[in-house]
């Protein structure tokens, strides 16, 4: 995903906030970061479903514009991706792999679970509502794990306690 890059590069930046107790610039710069998101994804997003035909005939051709649907869903499935992204980096950059990784399993198995279901009624518009579903189930873990993660100072004062437990995950999966 194109915002990978910028997720990565601002990673850094929370784990300097972060391991330094300052949580109250790490959450603004969170919010931040995900306000900006959010504003460029709604531009593209409200340009797609309002201009959806044009785009779809321009940027794939008009064999893709029986797909419409689908696509307008998978655009759906962008906006939870684009959400979750700094709830993610946050737990990483903050020593705190273990959410991340559990949202990823949980995204799998419910995508999975959600294909055998929907496809069959849906089509390929199925398959773009469990990929919907999925990301659901992800951000279901993220955001209150992401939440708890940026509350008050005492996150900070236990933030290298914390980034030990995490080792244990590592060791587990090893």
């Amino acid at each position: 995903m194109p915002t990978q890059a910028l997720i990565s590069s601002l990673s850094p930046e929370y784990s300097r906030l972060w391991f330094n107790g300052d949580i109250r610039r790490l959450r603004e710069l969170v919010l931040r970061f995900s306000l900006i998101m959010l504003a460029m994804f709604l531009i593209l997003a409200s340009c797609l479903v309002l201009f959806a035909d044009l785009a779809i005939r321009i940027v794939l051709g008009d064999a893709f514009l029986s797909a419409k649907e689908p696509i307008l869903i998978l655009v759906l499935a962008a906006l939870l991706a684009i959400f979750m992204a700094p709830l993610n980096s946050v737990q990483v950059a903050t020593g705190r792999a273990g959410p991340s990784m559990l949202a990823g399993v949980a995204t799998i198995i419910s995508q999975a679970l959600l294909m055998i279901i929907l496809v069959p009624n849906l089509g390929i518009s199925g398959a773009a509502w469990a990929k919907v579903g999925g990301l659901l189930a992800s951000l279901a873990i993220m955001i209150p794990t992401g939440i708890m993660r940026l509350q008050g100072s005492a996150c900070s004062q236990r933030a290298l306690a914390s980034s030990e437990t995490d080792e244990d995950t590592f060791e587990i999966l090893a």
